[in-house]
């Protein structure tokens, strides 16, 4: 029968001890490793491939940003190259972006002898309010909202079938090619916010033989700065000898 202690002492022996290391470790998750590894290394793929979208935004983001560099060296190479063109002195070149930094104005002002407009300059031209130039002037606008055209047009439209002094004619603009907002509008003739001058000077630029131009400036598209001439034109109002369209910005005109 043997000792009668050893029968009270076994359940507390060795085969205790290890079923209390085996209920141990399953609190510990030991007995469970292989679901927490799991999870582990499902944690460390996602948290890899944030990593991996942040990378290829930041590349992304710093590949725009030459882009969009690019692109205004290109515009202001375009402008100086026009002036040059046209014999416009660099003092009479007048500049101005809302993005411009102080660098940017030292540039233009101290290095390549332009002026840098303020905002309040600028509104004066293509704001709201904005006044008749005296004097023939290129309107250099590329890649401008349609309000903007809408302002420098209005200026210089003329009232109650009058040109204005100068003519409109006398004027260009290098900018987004007006036909395309034609083509944009056509079916919202009744839209209260449709630019109606920049619709009506459209026919003016097209009427070649009263002394309309339109030359694109990249036609092909292949110019290196992408996107910095996309529809982007130099054009010239025509209709010599007869006076401007009338055009009302009441909201029920039906202008063209």
């Amino acid at each position: 029968a043997g000792d009668p202690r050893e029968c009270v002492r076994h359940p507390r022996g060795s085969r205790a001890r290890e079923m209390g290391k085996k209920g141990f470790n399953r609190r510990r998750g030991g007995g469970g490793g292989g679901g927490a590894r799991a999870a582990a290394q499902k944690e460390a793929e996602q948290y890899a491939e944030l990593l991996e979208l942040l990378r290829r935004h930041n590349e992304s983001s710093e590949a725009e940003r030459r882009r969009a560099k690019n692109r205004s060296r290109s515009v202001l190479a375009l402008a100086l190259a026009l002036a040059e063109r046209f014999d416009v002195p660099r003092a009479s070149v007048a500049l101005y972006d809302p993005a411009f930094s102080p660098v940017d104005v030292a540039l233009l002002t101290r290095v390549l002898g332009c002026r840098a407009m303020t905002r309040e300059a600028s509104d004066a031209i293509a704001g709201d309010a904005a006044t008749p130039r005296t004097t023939p002037t290129m309107f250099f606008m590329p890649h401008c909202e349609a309000w903007l055209y809408e302002n420098v047009l209005r200026a210089h439209w003329g009232r109650a079938g009058r040109e204005a002094k100068p003519p409109l004619r006398a004027h260009s603009f290098c900018g987004n090619t007006f036909e395309t907002y034609v083509e944009r509008w056509a079916t919202r003739g009744g839209d209260p916010k449709r630019p109606r001058r920049v619709l009506a000077a459209a026919g003016l630029i097209g009427d070649v033989e009263r002394g309309g131009i339109a030359v694109e400036v990249d036609p092909t598209g292949s110019f290196d700065g992408r996107g910095a001439f996309n529809d982007t034109s130099v054009m010239v109002a025509g209709g010599a000898g007869a006076a401007l369209p009338e055009v009302s910005d009441d909201d029920d005109d039906e202008s063209p």
